[in-house]
């Protein structure tokens, strides 16, 4: 934390944790549950908007496309903070409880999952802060990594 303050004396833990909360992380995971690509490269490094355009790409190649939302968002912990060849990393985990199905893309049928079946996912985000802020979207902030557990339904 001590290197992301240095390179901005304005950076609070709090701001930016209720930041994350109500903006960074529903941004990045509506993107995700709605295979949104247009939205993926604004708010992804290259590495991890390549992997998840793959598992898009092959998702419709299949016929299918992924169709969910987060109902809400909880325990969103800071996990560590680190410099990583000079990039300031902040790494959270959190909970959602969201809806996700797969759609066959012609006809919008639900192929796996159910629109009524409330699943519990556990996500780790590492989030690594830009030296300048090239677009006001993110913030200056950019998705790194992310690890994602389904942890089960309701």
């Amino acid at each position: 934390m001590r290197q992301i303050q240095l390179r901005d004396p304005n950076f609070s833990l709090d701001s930016f944790m209720r930041l994350a909360h109500e903006y960074l992380i529903p941004e990045i995971l509506d993107a995700i549950l709605t295979g949104d690509l247009a939205a993926l490269r604004v708010w992804c490094s290259e590495g991890t908007f390549n992997l998840l355009k793959a598992s898009l790409e092959a998702q419709l190649k299949s016929g299918c496309r992924l169709d969910g939302r987060v109902l809400d968002l909880r325990h969103i912990d800071l996990a560590t903070a680190r410099l990583i060849e000079e990039t300031p990393i902040v790494v959270l985990s959190f909970t959602t409880q969201q809806i996700s199905v797969m759609r066959e893309i012609a006809t919008g049928k639900v192929v796996e999952g159910a629109e009524d079946k409330i699943d519990t996912v556990m996500y780790v985000m590492a989030l690594a802060r830009e030296e300048t802020v090239s677009n006001p979207i993110t913030k200056g902030w950019r998705l790194a990594e992310i690890a994602i557990r389904e942890g089960g339904g309701l």
